[in-house]
């Protein structure tokens, strides 16, 4: 006998789009502003070529939002 998948899916909207997107946008100013902890001197200059090295300093990347 073959076994027939769950057509059935729940969905549970734990957040409102306009939560999600406030999320996003502060996640943004963070990521920009504070930056974060990239210890792998490897990935701080992955994220120099890529981004600048103006955004990179000696263990935090500030990462543009654009």
């Amino acid at each position: 006998m073959e076994k027939k998948e769950n057509l059935i899916k729940p969905r549970l909207t734990v957040l409102k789009d306009d939560q999600i997107e406030k999320i996003h946008a502060d996640s943004l100013k963070i990521l920009s502003s504070i930056g974060v902890r990239v210890d792998s001197e490897k990935g701080r200059q992955i994220f120099a070529k890529a981004i600048g090295s103006k955004a990179v300093g000696d263990d935090i990347v500030r990462i543009p939002a654009e």
